[in-house]
Formats: structure tokens, C-alpha cells, sequence
């Protein structure tokens, strides 16, 4: 089995006026880099809160970013372009002078695919593809969204460049020509113990921020090396930070609560839902990820 490798999400720290605090970026970067066993960092993703993020902004946190990264490690920067379909529109984006020192890029597939537009879709991904032959593209596949594994596999025959799929679908691949050439990354923890045995070739996850040595150690290396994976307390307390994470609480706000408690952050998000200090399940998170980090 392929080796599985680790994707991570940027969190965006924010300080009391919900400006980003670079000196917490700092600490967020620093601790992805002593986790080791990341190589890949997505940016501006639904975790980041990009849609509230302005030019500026992104200018100064992808600066911050890549000078840390030259300085201390060679992480595998990875932009999210979210909801852009149509090509000139992405040709625009893309070409931005903010985003030039990165070539790993991820695509959101048309949620509206349809088989009656599918040569013209595909043509309009070939030509997009081919005219960034320095670029590295990814799909994200969205929830609900249908899979078309022929119109996958086409455009990879038609484009190198196309390296690989984040599916937060609970859907697993079957065409072994296309799994075989991009890697199908695991973007959905509700579904990640569901799908871990499948063909997969990765994982994306800000849970990685927390416990990757257990992921890395009880997960992967077992898979890899053919070995049942343990259903002991460790992984039903996994399971139940979860549900919780993703079910009870807003997630964002859940995972910067914790931040806060490893003292990498602040816990502030844009908007603003709950008092976290006072609710039930951010103190349950905290116990779970004790309970996980000290087992």
C-alpha cells in the first residue's frame, strides 16, 4: 500500500479586533514544524475562514508563511481556490501576483456537473490544465457532489499536472488506472475510519493539530504495514472528539478553543457564536484530547 501522507489545514489566528495575530501564525507554523511528519499545508480553506479575509491580508499571511517555511522547513504549500468554476474567472485568479511562489493548487469540481456539459467541462479543465504546465492541480469534491471516475481519468491522461483529488464524499474510488496515478486524499473526518482501509493515499485533517502521533503510529503505520488496526479506548475516544467536534459545536471555534489550551492561539473566529468559555462540550473536548495525548 501506497505510503498515506498528511495534509493539514492553516488555521487563522485572530487577536481581540479579529485582525489576524501574526506572532500566533508564528506559534501555529512552529508547531505544525515540531510535529514533523507534515509535509503539506492548505491555505485558505473553510478552516482559515477565508471568505473574510481580505487582499491585504492574504498578501501579509502568505509572506509570513513563506518566510517561515524557507527558514525552517520545506512544507508543501497548497492554495485553496473556493467556488471559481468558470476558466477565465480562474485564469484571473490564479494569475495573481499574491499567489506566485505557489504551484500547488486545489480546485473546487463543479457541484452542477452534468453529463450534458461533460466534453465541454472537461475540455475547458485540459486547456486550463496545459496552460499552467508549471502548476500542480488538485480537485476538491464537495458533499452531495457526483463523481464522473471516466472524466477523471480522461483529463489525467491528458494532463500530468493533475495530481490528485481531496474527497469529502463517503464514496470510494473503484477505477484502480486512476487511483493508481492521483492520489485520493481522505477531506472528511466524519467518514476518515470509514474509509482508511480503502485506496486512499492521504489524509487532510486539523486534527493533526492534536494527536497526528496517534494517527501517524496506531493509523498509518499499521495500515501500511498490513496490521489490524486497535479498538481500544485511544480510538473511542478519538471517535467521540469527533462526533463532538463536528456535530455538537462549531467546528472552527472548537479547534481554536484547544489552540488556545496548547497556548498556540487565541480562540477568536469572524463571527463570533458562542461563549466558549461557558459551554458543556469545548470542556469534553478538553478532556477527550488529554485522555488521547496522555494515553
Amino acid at each position: 500500500m501506497k505510503t498515506i501522507k498528511r495534509y493539514i489545514p492553516l488555521i487563522t489566528p485572530l487577536d481581540g479586533n479579529l485582525n489576524i495575530d501574526y506572532l500566533s501564525l508564528e506559534k501555529i507554523l512552529f508547531h505544525i514544524i515540531d510535529l514533523e511528519k507534515i509535509d503539506n499545508l492548505i491555505i485558505f480553506d473553510n478552516y482559515s475562514e477565508y471568505k473574510l479575509i481580505n487582499v491585504n491580508d492574504r498578501i501579509d499571511l502568505i509572506n509570513c508563511i513563506i518566510n517561515n517555511n524557507n527558514n525552517n522547513i520545506n512544507l508543501k504549500l497548497i492554495l485553496k481556490i473556493n467556488d471559481i468554476y468558470n476558466y477565465n474567472d480562474l485564469i484571473y485568479e490564479i494569475n495573481k501576483k499574491l499567489y506566485k511562489n505557489i504551484y500547488y493548487i486545489i480546485l473546487d469540481f463543479p457541484f452542477y456537473y452534468n453529463k450534458i456539459y461533460k466534453e465541454d467541462i472537461l475540455i475547458n479543465y485540459i486547456k486550463l490544465f496545459k496552460y499552467y504546465k508549471y502548476l500542480y492541480f488538485y480537485f476538491s469534491i464537495k458533499k452531495g457532489c457526483k463523481i464522473d471516475e471516466n472524466f477523471l481519468l480522461k483529463l489525467k491522461n491528458k494532463c500530468n499536472n493533475f495530481i490528485g483529488i481531496l474527497n469529502k464524499n463517503n464514496y470510494n474510488f473503484q477505477n484502480y488506472e486512476l487511483i493508481n496515478n492521483i492520489d485520493i486524499i481522505i477531506n472528511n473526518d466524519l467518514n476518515l475510519f470509514n474509509n482508511i482501509n480503502l485506496n486512499i493515499s492521504g489524509v487532510s485533517s486539523p486534527l493533526f493539530y492534536f494527536f497526528l502521533n496517534y494517527f501517524y503510529n496506531e493509523i498509518f503505520l499499521r495500515i501500511q504495514n498490513r496490521k489490524y488496526l486497535k479498538f481500544n479506548n485511544t480510538y473511542y475516544n478519538v471517535i467521540n472528539f469527533i462526533n463532538i467536534l463536528y456535530k455538537k459545536i462549531y467546528t472552527i471555534s472548537g479547534i481554536k478553543f484547544l489552540l488556545h489550551y496548547l497556548n498556540i492561539c487565541n480562540f477568536y473566529i469572524k463571527d463570533p457564536i458562542y461563549n466558549i468559555d461557558n459551554i458543556s462540550y469545548y470542556k469534553k473536548l478538553k478532556i477527550l484530547l488529554n485522555k488521547i495525548i496522555n494515553n
